[in-house]
């Protein structure tokens, strides 16, 4: 391909609503596919790198915790943690042995401490699944999920309403885990997000 036709483009989880897009993954038929990983500059034949700002979600929740409004957005600390151990991504697995993808974040904490829902919402799970061990899942409109893992003991009931700060359950080491800590996460229309960008709010 003649240099001037090959464009530069970069894979790139930008801060903000704004994604950046890297273009197709195969310049032509001849070539072997391109793998575009996040953070990894390539060289792609297409159309020009353009920005799109995604679909809103619903103005307002639905059910007993509707409100006038955007969808509230989960925000603040889980639990009283001492320390993240394990961030989003991809890790080598300390009990599979296996380096595979982290859907969410590792926050250490003290057998027992109360975990709380970081928006309100409605419970759309809970109980014991697999690696997770005792799970719960909250659903807070518009395609917002916060999934809360390894607890001690939960404290709400599938179809519960729930608001922010409520004590949704404690910390323990259930299903696969190495110790007592809360595994979290945050997924948008399916899509695990680094929770990492919300503890702050």
């Amino acid at each position: 391909m003649e240099p001037a036709k090959r464009k530069r483009a970069i894979a790139s989880t930008a801060a903000g609503p704004w994604l950046l897009l890297a273009g197709p993954g195969v310049a032509h038929a001849q070539d072997a596919t391109t793998a575009v990983h996040i953070g990894r500059a390539v060289d792609l034949a297409g159309t020009p790198v353009a920005l799109f700002r995604p679909k809103p979600p619903p103005a307002a929740l639905s059910g007993k915790f509707a409100a006038s409004g955007p969808v509230a957005m989960p925000a603040g600390m889980p639990v009283a943690a001492r320390a993240l151990t394990s961030g989003f991504g991809a890790r080598f697995h300390p009990l599979l042995n296996e380096r595979r993808a982290h859907l969410g974040i590792d926050l250490a904490a003290a057998t027992g401490s109360p975990i709380v829902a970081t928006s309100p919402g409605v419970v759309s799970a809970q109980g014991w699944y697999g690696g997770y061990g005792d799970l719960v899942v909250i659903n807070h409109g518009g395609g917002v999920e916060t999934r809360y893992g390894h607890m001690s003991r939960s404290n709400v009931v599938a179809g519960q309403h729930v608001q922010r700060g409520d004590v949704i359950g404690y910390v323990g080491s259930t299903g696969l885990s190495t110790g007592p800590h809360l595994h979290y996460e945050v997924r948008i229309g399916g899509q695990p997000v680094d929770p990492i960008r919300t503890l702050a709010r």
